[in-house]
């Protein structure tokens, strides 16, 4: 990133993270703060929109639970939902954001789906992996020492929420 730096005008950075990606945002902004991130030009801001509720933030996970979880998710199990949820054109996908990821559901756009599709299979469907390290909690180790990293910097911390059309709804997993 630093030789991008360079080559261009880049005054300063801003990092925006969708919900459960939030602990990334925050890891990469403590990083920025330590001095240890992969470019040079200060963050300013990190933007994080529809957050998860704030226990995500606070409270770490059991490790031994996730790893159980992930092996669960890895095999059978797993493969089984990867097949579920491409088959038909995606129609498990598209619904799935319809109802858990988007206020309005006629702003996903008509290359959502295909797109989730054409990523999923991406590197012979190896990205199934990333997917079950979300879904067994692998990123729900709390976020207490990021915060506090920041506490007192100049990076500003804003939150988008949506209209609260679906604030009974939260997405519910087997796994966590």
């Amino acid at each position: 990133m630093s030789e991008y730096e360079d080559k261009n005008e880049i005054s300063n950075w801003s990092i925006v993270a969708n919900g459960g990606c939030a602990p990334i945002a925050l890891k990469v902004a403590q990083s920025a703060v330590d001095k240890s991130a992969p470019f040079k030009k200060a963050l300013t801001n990190v933007v994080i929109s529809s957050p998860p509720r704030l226990p995500f933030f606070l409270e770490g996970t059991d490790t031994k639970r996730v790893q159980r979880s992930y092996r669960t998710i890895s095999g059978i199990v797993g493969n089984a939902f990867w097949w579920y949820a491409l088959r038909k054109e995606g129609k498990f996908i598209q619904n799935f954001s319809e109802r858990n990821l988007f206020g309005d559901p006629a702003s996903l756009g008509k290359r959502w789906t295909p797109n989730c599709i054409t990523a999923s299979r991406h590197l012979g469907g190896k990205s199934r992996y990333s997917t079950f390290a979300f879904l067994a909690g692998a990123l729900q180790d709390g976020c207490i020492d990021s915060l506090n990293s920041l506490k007192g910097s100049a990076v500003k911390i804003d939150f988008i929420r949506g209209t609260g059309r679906k604030e009974g709804r939260r997405p519910r997993s087997f796994f966590w």
